[in-house]
């Protein structure tokens, strides 16, 4: 009989998420400040390679 095998379970991310982290560590290390404006919606689906309603769903969890 063979030893059993564990397997972690798999942590399901959403993608708006993921932009939060991303941009929460731009916060943490500086590159972005109070009072610093973000960039348009449009302008950061692009850079984070996500939709639209991904950032519509990020920025809804902020306010």
């Amino acid at each position: 009989m063979k030893n059993k095998i564990s397997y972690k379970p798999i942590k399901k991310v959403r993608l708006y998420e993921e932009v939060a982290d991303q941009i929460k560590q731009t916060i943490f290390k500086g590159d972005l400040e109070p009072g610093d404006q973000l960039p348009s919606e449009r302008d950061l689906a692009e850079t984070f390679n996500v939709g639209r309603p991904t950032i519509r769903a990020w920025s809804k969890r902020l306010m």
